[in-house]
């Protein structure tokens, strides 16, 4: 298997996690062209996001359908839940991190990188943000993860966000209050000792010039 991806990216650090978890082999080349806008990458991808994964001469697009796919390739471990109910909640979850908070996420990251942070909008997104962890504080109940002692494609798709959510929030000289979300703060110390989830944010670190030593067994 291959995997394109970015070592910062939300998306592709749900896939890399879930393949770490499950042990499976893949290699991570370089995007083609040195950029996803380029021809040689959409080439193979059309969509010319991340990650990509091919598999022989199956190509596929989109981290939750490539979570799934993986879950479904390599059963064991599973990493959804065994109920209807409880996997439905599993993939609601996800929705909700693919589709509103990580995209919150990116753009509070492109105000932390402007000359000076406009803080009306600033303002606006820390209130999204903080509305959209709200539904999920209100939808888990951590033991120690999302649905008990299994750690699923859910909490691989938040390890990285809430990270991403701790150290942003701060440059806007706000922060995610743990008093308002001690469900989440408690998932997410018991996220932060999984080997996968350690290695996977040593290499976002590295990749942001926040390289912090030796790199974490995976």
């Amino acid at each position: 298997m291959l995997l394109y991806q970015l070592p910062y990216s939300h998306f592709s650090s749900k896939i890399k996690v879930i393949l770490l978890e499950k042990q499976i082999p893949v290699e991570f080349p370089d995007i083609p062209g040195a950029a996803q806008s380029s021809d040689q990458y959409h080439a193979i991808n059309p969509t010319g996001l991340v990650p990509c994964l091919v598999d022989g001469d199956f190509v596929l697009s989109e981290s939750e359908v490539i979570a799934e796919y993986l879950n479904d390739h390599t059963p064991e471990p599973t990493m959804l839940p065994v109920g209807v109910k409880e996997r439905a909640r599993s993939r609601w979850l996800s929705r909700i991190h693919d589709l509103y908070i990580a995209p919150t996420l990116s753009a509070i990251f492109g105000l932390t990188l402007a000359d000076s942070i406009d803080t009306d909008v600033a303002e606006e997104k820390l209130e999204s943000l903080f509305k959209y962890l709200d539904m999920v504080e209100d939808q888990i109940n951590p033991s120690p993860y999302f649905f008990g002692e299994q750690f699923g494609i859910s909490d691989a798709s938040y390890c990285l966000s809430f990270w991403y959510a701790l150290g942003l929030t701060a440059q806007l000289g706000s922060e995610v209050p743990a008093t308002r979300y001690p469900k989440l703060f408690s998932w997410f110390d018991a996220a932060c000792k999984r080997e996968s989830f350690k290695h996977v944010l040593h290499e976002c670190q590295c990749a942001l010039g926040m390289d912090t030593g030796e790199a974490k067994s995976a």
